[in-house]
């Protein structure tokens, strides 16, 4: 009987045992589990960030390129803008002008008899530079001279000069141009379009400059520094610029200059920009004869003025 008893003991030990290590192997399986699905999530969730993160990169990427493909073509249509001229197509009797006719100096001093070139206004461009061509009949070289010029109205720097020549060719300035810009085309094209000029509506006025806007004066102030018997006198002189409430501001100092006289004449207002182009005339010695020597200067219609 005892040996029974110590029997059932010692099963019933055993089970507790066992039950006891049942319990013990689900904890550690359900705790397994649980960090195995742990660790897949947090996997999971570096994947989406990692994801999450290559697409802001790609997105960042694709709106550069956009950006750039968008200046890329803004700068197409910037260049795009500008519409290549060709001398050939230019009617010389619409750009001419005669500058010495709207001057003071034809009203006030009784007229001037000597040559008076042809003058020819091309074009002007956004960045300040105009185009034109002056045109007179050398006598002591027997034929037709033409100056092409291409000038800085920011600087008055000649940006290109040309001179049109066709030796014993003997006609009126607008017949010249013609066959001048036919023989030189190449090269006043080139010119032409490197300095980005348009064909634009322009009209000729007298001073002063009189508007809503802008009302400016323009003075000369001129001093002789010597006497020449031939070819007239040494002369400096510097021209002036009024606008009213904003003060004055030089617009051509010449200094050593050969010459009879010299008067303004008028101006053309840039219609791509707030500039006008002045144009003034000397009168100097020419073959047997004087000359109108017709140049040009810019004005800034808002800065430079000092009261």
């Amino acid at each position: 009987m005892m040996v029974l008893l110590n029997y059932i003991k010692h099963s019933f030990a055993l089970v507790i045992i066992l039950l006891f290590t049942s319990v013990l192997l689900i904890s550690c399986r359900e705790k397994e589990k649980k960090s195995q699905t742990g660790d897949e999530q947090s996997a999971s969730s570096s994947v989406e960030l990692i994801e999450e993160k290559a697409e802001v990169v790609v997105s960042e990427q694709k709106s550069e390129d956009t950006l750039s493909q968008k200046e890329n073509e803004s700068e197409v249509v910037q260049e795009d803008e500008y519409t290549p001229i060709s001398v050939l197509n230019l009617d010389a009797n619409e750009l001419k002008i005669n500058p010495y006719s709207y001057s003071d100096y034809a009203r006030e001093k009784g007229g001037y008899t000597g040559i008076n070139p042809n003058f020819y206004l091309i074009g002007f461009s956004k960045e300040g530079r105009v185009a034109y061509v002056y045109w007179y009949n050398d006598d002591g070289k027997g034929g037709v001279v033409s100056d092409f010029i291409i000038q800085s109205l920011a600087t008055d720097k000649i940006i290109f000069e040309k001179a049109l020549e066709i030796p014993d060719y003997y006609s009126d300035g607008d017949d010249f141009l013609v066959e001048a810009f036919k023989i030189y085309q190449q090269d006043l094209d080139k010119a032409l379009n490197a300095s980005k000029i348009e064909i634009v509506d322009w009209e000729f006025h007298t001073l002063p400059i009189s508007s809503k806007e802008n009302k400016i004066n323009f003075s000369m102030k001129s001093t002789s520094s010597e006497a020449d018997t031939f070819f007239g006198q040494v002369m400096n002189y510097t021209i002036t610029a009024e606008k009213e409430g904003k003060g004055k501001k030089v617009i051509a100092s010449v200094k050593n200059a050969t010459i009879i006289d010299v008067f303004l004449c008028g101006y053309v207002l840039n219609p791509l920009e707030e500039r006008a182009m002045l144009i003034y005339a000397e009168i100097g010695p020419a073959f047997e004869n004087t000359r109108l020597y017709y140049k040009v200067s810019g004005c800034d219609l808002d800065y430079g003025f000092k009261k």
